[in-house]
C-alpha cells in the first residue's frame, strides 16, 4: 500500500467568508469567497494590483467592499505586510465601528474592545516592518458584518501593503485554532 499525504487544511467550522487575495481577482474587480458563502467583494481604487501572495493597496484609494457580509462574527485573521507599521493603517472593517489598525508598531483592536489579539499564532501585538504576519483576534461577543471592507476603515483611513488572507469566523478559536492558522498558511508567505 502506498503511503499518502493529506495537505492540512485551515478547520471550517464557523467559517463565514475567506478571500484568498493571493489568488489575485476572479473578475475584472472581483474578489472571491472561498468560504462558499457567497459574499464576494468589489475592488475600488486606482492602483490595487496582484503581488503574490496578496494584492497591494496604496494607502490612498485602493480597497475591497464587500458590504453587508450577514455573519456575525467573533474570530478574525488576517495575513498582511505593510511598509510602514508605525503609520495608522486600517486592514479590516466590519461595519465603521468594529476595525482594527496596524499603528505603532502594533495591533490596536480598535472596536474589538475585550479581545484576545494574536500574531503569527500567538498572543501578542507587535508587528515589525516588511514582514509577513497573520494577524488575529477573537471575542466572546459577536461582532455584525454589516459593512465589510478589506483595507480600509470607513471614516478613518485605508491600509498601505499588502493582504493575502482574510478569513471570519461566527465562533471565538481557541489559541490552538490561532496557532493552527498561521501553521497551515505560513508557508505560501515563506514565514
Amino acid at each position: 500500500m502506498k503511503t499518502r499525504f493529506v495537505e492540512q487544511q485551515i478547520s471550517t467550522v464557523g467559517l463565514v467568508a475567506h478571500y484568498k487575495l493571493w489568488v489575485g481577482l476572479t473578475g475584472a474587480t472581483t474578489v472571491f469567497d472561498y468560504s462558499l458563502g457567497g459574499a464576494t467583494g468589489t475592488v475600488t481604487g486606482t492602483n490595487i494590483a496582484p503581488t503574490y501572495p496578496g494584492l497591494s493597496f496604496n494607502g490612498t484609494d485602493d480597497f475591497i467592499d464587500v458590504g453587508n457580509q450577514g455573519g456575525a462574527i467573533k474570530s478574525v485573521a488576517v495575513w498582511l505586510k505593510s511598509p510602514d507599521v508605525i503609520a495608522s493603517s486600517f486592514p479590516l472593517d466590519l461595519n465603521g465601528v468594529d476595525f482594527f489598525e496596524i499603528t505603532g508598531g502594533e495591533m490596536d483592536p480598535g472596536g474589538f474592545a475585550g479581545s484576545t489579539e494574536y500574531i503569527d499564532g500567538i498572543a501578542a501585538v507587535a508587528v515589525t516592518n516588511d514582514t509577513w504576519h497573520c494577524v488575529g483576534l477573537t471575542i466572546a461577543t459577536a461582532k455584525t458584518a454589516s459593512d465589510l471592507d478589506i483595507g480600509r476603515a470607513e471614516g478613518f483611513d485605508l491600509f498601505t501593503g499588502t493582504i493575502g488572507d482574510v478569513m471570519l469566523f461566527s465562533t471565538t478559536l481557541s489559541a490552538p485554532d490561532m496557532k493552527s492558522i498561521f501553521e497551515v498558511t505560513r508557508g505560501r508567505y515563506n514565514v
